[in-house]
């Protein structure tokens, strides 16, 4: 992945993770990663096919919860696809902390802290806390497929909790696009 020297100095203070993608990319977003123990991309490889974020809505959503303890036991997979992945979202770290402790995501690797404004910039929609258990405001789910030169691949973004793609759905995609040299799609 390429380094790229930040025009704006500010960047430089910050702490943790942070993903700059295209310009012409919805994607951009900065993330901070919760445990020390894993740091991210840590795969054995030089470079990936894909690196895939997974934006989730947070500790209090029983389907994100589905879906990131399913993705945590499918991880060999995204590997062995040289696929490095990071599931994300706008939680504090103790409510990151709680998910990864509460959910068993004893693999995948969890980012928290991410900004409503970043969220906005990938095309996630946002939502306002209709629960005492949810954060004020956080956003709606999405999964980016990005290549290794920051090109968006392949986004799947929802404004409700229900109705995402199957984890496996999303391997197949991969598949496909590895094996017939696919490029990216919806680029005009």
């Amino acid at each position: 992945m390429a380094v790229v020297t930040p025009t704006n100095k500010e960047v430089l203070d910050f702490k943790g993770l942070h993903l700059y993608h295209a310009d012409l990319s919805n994607c951009s977003m900065r993330v901070r990663i919760t445990l020390d123990k894993k740091s991210w991309p840590e795969g054995n490889f030089d470079e990936p096919e894909f690196y895939m974020v997974v934006v989730f809505r947070g500790v209090q959503c029983s389907h994100c919860k589905q879906q990131l303890v399913e993705l945590n036991g499918q991880l060999t997979e995204f590997h062995q696809r040289n696929v490095e992945v990071i599931a994300v979202s706008a939680d504090t770290e103790e409510r990151g902390e709680r998910a990864i402790n509460e959910w068993d995501l004893s693999e995948l690797r969890i980012g928290y802290d991410l900004s409503l404004a970043d969220a906005r910039k990938m095309g996630l929609y946002i939502s306002e806390a209709n629960k005492d258990v949810e954060m004020p405001q956080f956003s709606e789910p999405g999964i980016f497929l990005i290549k290794p030169d920051q090109t968006l691949f392949a986004a799947w973004v929802a404004s409700y909790p229900f109705a995402r793609p199957q984890i496996d759905q999303v391997l197949r995609c991969i598949d496909f696009a590895v094996e017939g040299s696919r490029p990216p799609r919806g680029t005009l």
